[in-house]
């Protein structure tokens, strides 16, 4: 707990699923910290960090690469193997507007105090994957990489409404029957008839007729939206009531919760794959500060929070039922919420 504290992850690590959920990977680096009891771990971005697996295995990483620019312009990069961390640093400052780093040539890069390479202790690659929607070859999916396509369609429709709404929502009166007066000067039509709330359009020849062209129906634009919508939901597990806000008698906890199942099931599986990289992440921290008796304990378990939407009444009461059902009073209050 005081390691979690430390390093802020009772924040950070919402960052780090939330970097998981859109890019369908972020990474726990684990490390030596400034103080000797506590390791330092942080989040980093797919965008900025990567991990190999051995041939043939989807858990044993092989090296971690974390790189970025620093305040001069160069481009820095650290490598972890499970044996040796080697820190570089490129030979000349990175190209105003280069966008790949396969020409960049580097060099070793001297830390004051440090060997080259530093020692891993840990035996390890301490870059931990959190990997959403994993696959057996370690790599994940962002989860708003599959509903791109409905989005799209659904942005498309909403251009074609607002279009149609510039150009033909309004009524359009019509002239027949009628001759067309020229505009000596310009040689163009000249417009006989001005739409207006105090006009009146008449005419003396016999044949003319005046007539309406209804504007266009955007119904049917709107219908297509909720259509994209209600797949949307479907792909995500997420509640329609979400996307769409629900008019009259809000809807009762019952039908929220029965609403909500499929996400709710859907976040309880993410805890149980994103609960492996943060046991992983603790355990080396617990070797990053020498306790090898701690670092080794695989039996640990991540405590997540309850996805379920309850009231706190209806909490309470469940709770006070699994006391009368004999449950210790230390794991009521764990699953009340409270800290150790």
């Amino acid at each position: 707990w005081n390691m979690w504290q430390e390093n802020s992850l009772d924040a950070f690590s919402q960052i780090a699923h939330k970097e998981a959920l859109i890019k369908g990977i972020s990474y726990v680096l684990v490390g030596p910290g400034a103080k000797p009891t506590v390791p330092e771990i942080t989040i980093e971005s797919a965008l900025s960090a990567i991990v190999i697996y051995e041939a043939g295995s989807y858990r044993n990483r092989r090296a971690g690469l974390k790189r970025w620019e620093d305040d001069d312009g160069f481009l820095n990069a650290t490598l972890y193997l499970p044996d040796s961390v080697e820190k570089y640093i490129a030979k000349n400052k990175i190209q105003s507007g280069a966008t790949s780093w396969s020409s960049v040539q580097w060099k070793p890069r001297e830390v004051k105090g440090e060997n080259w390479p530093l020692s891993n202790p840990l035996g390890v690659v301490p870059l931990v994957p959190l990997v959403n929607r994993p696959s057996l070859n370690g790599t994940g999916q962002s989860e708003i990489a599959s509903i791109l396509g409905i989005q799209d369609a659904i942005n498309k429709l909403v251009m074609d409404m607002i279009v149609a709404s510039e150009f033909s929502a309004y009524r359009q009166r019509t002239a027949t029957g009628i001759s067309i007066e020229i505009d000596e000067q310009s040689g163009e039509p000249t417009e006989q008839f001005q739409a207006d709330v105090a006009r009146i359009w008449a005419s003396e020849n016999e044949n003319a007729r005046f007539g309406t062209l209804e504007a266009s129906d955007l119904a049917p634009f709107v219908a297509g939206v909720q259509m994209l919508i209600e797949h949307l939901a479907a792909q995500t597990r997420m509640p329609y009531g979400y996307f769409v806000p629900q008019s009259g008698q809000p809807a009762s906890g019952e039908a929220l919760r029965g609403a909500e199942t499929g996400l709710t099931f859907k976040a309880k599986r993410k805890q149980r794959y994103w609960g492996e990289t943060w046991e992983e992440s603790i355990r080396l921290g617990f070797l990053v500060t020498g306790d090898k008796v701690r670092g080794a304990i695989a039996e640990s378990e991540t405590i997540w929070a309850n996805p379920e939407r309850l009231t706190e009444s209806e909490h309470v009461d469940a709770l006070t039922k699994l006391a009368s059902l004999g449950v210790p009073d230390e794991q009521l209050w764990s699953d009340a919420g409270y800290t150790p």
